[in-house]
């Protein structure tokens, strides 16, 4: 790629002692010559595996080209691992030639252990006094050699089993040159890069999307806001390759230079503002003296990681672009990432060109665990299959990491890894996918259940076969719910949720994914809690919910009267007699057997009527306070008339419950039922009473008692 252009710079480094250090491609290339012709001096054939162990800088960099050029795999290990990682590592890669630095050495020990010729990128290559010059006639020829593999990646979390992540040529060059077209690069483009080129985002970002383009890339031997800032002003990059850990660095670093201006903050929120707005970049006025630090070319900052919005608020309206991208050891890098104006911040943008992404087992947000396939990604696990086919199959990468979708197709992420999955279905207030695992936990708690205790279920036909409804019950108990589902089917299991503000338990993972617990944080639900409890409802749901000691007075009972009539579903109550005998909320378990009276405990589960929504809030305060009287006292309910809205009218103004009290502080019922809690005057009683009389006087109640049975015989038709 870079033949006809070897007067172009290809590398250079700041040092720590400040010295720049420069490379063009023709001197890259003639070391790169060097290099490869003293391993095969010391044995090193085509298909050995070559390990590079070290930090970055340009001999680095000579190392892998020297190791393509032979036909030989790079070994790519992370040099910030702990000793025996390394060690063991180096062991698992088999490699037959190590690259390593003076400081990495002093980890890894004396270079006769390792048996193979270990070379000194401290020292441009140099063998180091301690090791093979030559490969030791000891050590076999490699018994796999793969010329194919280009890379082997080591890379991972300490506290897990390191893998090796292989790829081919092919795939690497795919990858580079779809992110080069994606994000228009160009051989203009200087590119700063502290991410670690052992890591597949700096060897696809920095080492070979520089060199396939013909570009120039900057190391810095010391990351300290002095380097870093000397490496901006000599190197002036356009592309800055980090890590969350320095942006905070460089915030912090120039919140202290602007201390003095104390204008400064309120100069930030006009950028921002103006930015948002009509896109243009003010802090190149206001702020550039700031700017002019970070070189005058920048254009966006590539991270790998996450950031947090105050973060990416603040280079935002520096003007620079903080392009989020998103890839894995094991499906190449990137997979996701913000490309020229789709910058969204919060999320990690879309797909490259490519790659499929899924989010399986979606919650009612529809956030769920994200799987990719990737056209480039690693071929396997060295030596280790099982591993593979346990995170790949038919082709997808299982994460481990939950995301969603934004309105724009932006992937935004919400936790990294498997562990804090669970935690997270239930922090977002989201339901817990029902598996059947769940069900058969719940299948074998109801059935244990009916036979310790003696279960009675009335009016359990109240409950709507192919329609939601929300199922209000007054039970005293944390796990009076576990009572009141009890007689479910498995039809009704799949279909049915619990709405609490009890705080989850990890250990109690089935329980609530089998009730389809959705958690609410407040007193009172909030606007995502409610649209979950909208969603499930509208499927034929029947949502159980708590209801408070007093119905009347009760603000949750107004919401749950609110969510029913925006849902259109019945609230039907509900009441578990013996429930607080059998779920003590002082003990985790539920009592099994009544040592004192000598049997076993009774559950009585009794449904009310459905109350329909289409009353108002206080008469329906009411009907569920007397269906609640009715159930607690075991009373059966009077038969409902069903009537018009003027028999309805006449029925409430008639209605012996609603005598009017001549005091300041009664409520005024008007025609239409409205309750206006306000003191009035007693002429103006006197007048509401006079309309009431003059409205009854004008109702004849054999028209009434006609449109009654008219009404009935539609009914029943």
């Amino acid at each position: 790629s870079n033949q006809n252009h070897k007067n172009r710079q290809a590398m250079s480094m700041t040092m720590a002692s400040g010295e720049v250090r420069k490379y063009t491609y023709e001197a890259l290339f003639n070391e790169a010559n060097v290099y490869s012709q003293k391993m095969m001096d010391a044995g090193i054939i085509r298909g050995d595996r070559i390990a590079i162990v070290a930090e970055n800088s340009m001999q680095w960099q000579i190392a892998f080209l020297a190791i393509m050029q032979i036909q030989g795999t790079a070994v790519l290990i992370n040099a910030s691992l702990p000793e025996e990682s390394l060690k063991e590592t180096l062991k698992q890669a088999d490699a037959r030639c190590i690259f390593t630095s003076i400081t990495v050495k002093e980890k890894l020990g004396d270079g006769s252990d390792y048996r193979v010729p270990m070379f000194n990128l401290s020292k441009d290559g140099a063998v180091f006094e301690d090791s093979f010059s030559v490969l030791s006639p000891f050590v076999a020829r490699t018994k796999d050699p793969m010329p194919e593999i280009a890379i082997i990646f080591f890379d991972g979390d300490v506290q897990e089993e390191i893998k090796g992540a292989m790829y081919t040529h092919e795939a690497m060059i795919q990858q580079v040159s779809t992110l080069i077209r994606e994000q228009s690069l160009s051989r203009n483009d200087h590119i700063l890069s502290i991410i670690s080129n052992s890591k597949i985002e700096g060897m696809v970002s920095g080492v070979l999307s520089t060199m396939l383009m013909g570009a120039a890339i900057h190391y810095v031997e010391s990351l300290d806001y002095e380097s870093l800032s000397r490496a901006f002003k000599e190197f002036k990059p356009s592309i800055f390759v980090a890590t969350p850990g320095v942006l905070k660095q460089l915030k912090e670093q120039i919140e202290t230079l602007l201390e003095d201006n104390k204008n400064y903050k309120s100069y930030l929120e006009k950028c921002e503002m103006v930015r948002e707005r009509i896109g243009a970049k003010l802090a190149n006025v206001l702020l550039r003296s700031i700017i002019s630090t970070f070189g005058g070319r920048l254009e966006m900052i590539w991270c790998y990681s996450f950031l947090e919005e105050e973060m990416m608020q603040f280079y935002y309206a520096l003007g620079l672009d903080i392009m989020l991208q998103y890839g894995r050891l094991e499906t190449n890098s990137p997979v996701l990432g913000h490309r020229g104006n789709q910058l969204e911040r919060g999320t990690y943008g879309n797909p490259y060109p490519g790659m499929e992404i899924e989010l399986r087992q979606p919650n009612l947000n529809r956030q769920g665990e994200m799987y990719i396939k990737s056209p480039y990604g690693m071929v396997g696990y060295f030596r280790n299959q099982e591993a593979y086919e346990m995170h790949i199959k038919d082709g997808w990468f299982k994460t481990g990491d939950l995301a969603e979708l934004t309105s724009n197709g932006n992937v935004r992420l919400l936790y990294r890894g498997d562990l804090q999955k669970e935690e997270w279905l239930k922090d977002l207030g989201g339901l817990a996918h029902k598996t059947n695992t769940a069900y058969y936990w719940f299948n074998a708690w109801k059935k244990t259940a009916q036979c310790l205790y003696k279960v009675t279920i009335t009016n359990e036909g109240y409950l709507p076969e192919r329609k939601g409804c929300i199922i209000y019950s007054p039970f005293e108990t944390a796990k009076g719910y576990l009572g009141l589902t009890m007689g479910y089917s498995k039809e009704r299991f799949f279909k049915f949720g619990y709405l609490t503000n009890t705080n989850p338990s990890e250990k109690n993972r089935l329980e609530e994914e089998a009730f389809g617990k959705i958690y609410y944080s407040s007193e009172t639900l909030d606007e995502s809690v409610k649209r979950i409890c909208m969603e499930q409802l509208a499927k034929g749901w029947a949502l159980i919910i708590k209801a408070p000691k007093d119905v009347l007075n009760a603000d949750f009972t107004q919401e749950v009267i609110a969510l029913a009539k925006e849902a259109e579903v019945p609230i039907i109550p509900a009441y578990l007699e013996g429930e607080e005998a059998v779920f003590s909320d002082v003990e985790n378990t539920a009592k099994v057997f009544n040592l004192q009276a000598k049997k076993r405990y009774s559950l009585n589960l009794r449904y009310g009527r459905p109350i329909e929504i289409d009353r108002e809030d206080g008469m329906i305060k009411r009907k569920i306070q007397e269906s609640f009287t009715s159930l607690i006292e075991n009373q059966p309910q009077e038969e409902e008339e069903v009537v018009d809205e003027v028999t309805q009218l006449a029925l409430q103004m008639l209605s012996p419950a609603k005598k009017y009290k001549k005091s300041e502080e009664a409520p005024i019922i008007t025609i239409e039922g409205a309750v206006q809690e306000q003191s009035i005057e007693e002429q103006e009683m006197d007048d509401q009473y006079n309309e009431m009389d003059e409205l009854t006087e004008r109702i004849d109640l054999s028209d009434l008692l006609a449109i009654e049975e008219e009404i009935m015989e539609e009914n029943k038709a």
